[in-house]
């Protein structure tokens, strides 16, 4: 067994470990800067989303509040509409009554005229 040739072999494995370390250790730092810059784009990505997300919610609340002012409007529009129903029916209701009695009234007078 020759010693130089072992020794030399060996220093060569251990180069070409160093050597295929060093890549390593190159990808490496690549993939972490790309993985740094994923993290600032997704970051970036979720402060926009949140401010969205808060822009809908007052949009939201404002429509709530709108919506509930249009409901109570709209009761109280049929409130009063209920109201004026109720007073033309009472109205129409004492139209008839009158009818009723004048109809009468002609049918009295015509009568007698008959007799």
């Amino acid at each position: 067994m020759d010693v130089e040739k072992t020794i030399e072999f060996l220093l060569d494995e251990q180069a070409k470990m160093f050597a295929g370390m060093e890549e390593l250790r190159v990808r490496m730092d690549e993939s972490h800067e790309r993985q740094k810059q994923i993290n600032v784009s997704l970051a970036q990505a979720v402060l926009s989303l949140t401010g969205s997300m808060e822009k809908l919610a007052i949009a939201q609340a404002e429509s709530e509040k709108s919506l509930a002012a249009l409901a109570a409007e709209q009761t109280a529009a049929h409130t009063k509409i209920d109201t004026r129903l109720e007073a033309l029916a009472a109205l129409n209701a004492e139209g008839a009554g009158r009818m009723n009695a004048l109809i009468a009234v002609v049918d009295g007078l015509v009568r007698r005229t008959q007799q």
